[in-house]
This record gives C-alpha cells, structure tokens and sequence, in this order.
C-alpha cells in the first residue's frame, strides 16, 4: 500500500506540477519505469502464486492489463502519463 501511496503523489506531481518547476521529462519517465517494474513484477508472482486465480478477479485482471500494455508501451519507448492514472 505504501508503494501506491508514493506512485499515487509521484503521477500528481507528474501530471500538475512537473512542468511549472522545469523537471525533465526522461528523468520523471525513468522513475515511472522503476515503479511499472515494481507492479509488473508483483502481478507476475501473484498471478503464479495463486496458479492463475488473481486474474479471475475483474479488478485483477482489469490492473494487470493496464500494466502490462503499460509495460509494452514503456518497451516501444512510448510515454503514455494518462495510464499512470489507472495504474
């Protein structure tokens, strides 16, 4: 929870209040990285821990799709801020 916490103030601060005070976009797109890292890896154990039943959860399977084409578009180089929001 904390770590949701701390992405929940970093993706505001992106979205509101990046641009006002100069803070380079790569730098903020590489911090977005570590944290997709961070939920991709944790949906990938969960999804084995519990032998595939977190994805029969809506809510699980809707997060999980959100990360992963977060991740895809993260590999392509795209930047997509508005998926953070679902993250």
């Amino acid at each position: 929870m904390s770590l949701i916490a701390m992405y929940t103030i970093f993706i505001l601060f992106w979205l509101t209040m990046a641009d006002i005070f100069g803070i380079d976009q790569r730098i903020l797109a590489k911090v977005d990285t570590a944290f997709l890292t961070c939920f991709f890896t944790e949906i990938i154990v969960k999804t084995f821990a519990s032998n595939f039943m977190f994805l029969f959860d809506a809510f699980n399977a809707f997060d999980a799709t959100i990360v992963f084409i977060s991740e895809i578009l993260n590999i392509m180089g795209i930047i997509a801020k508005g998926l953070g929001v679902l993250r």
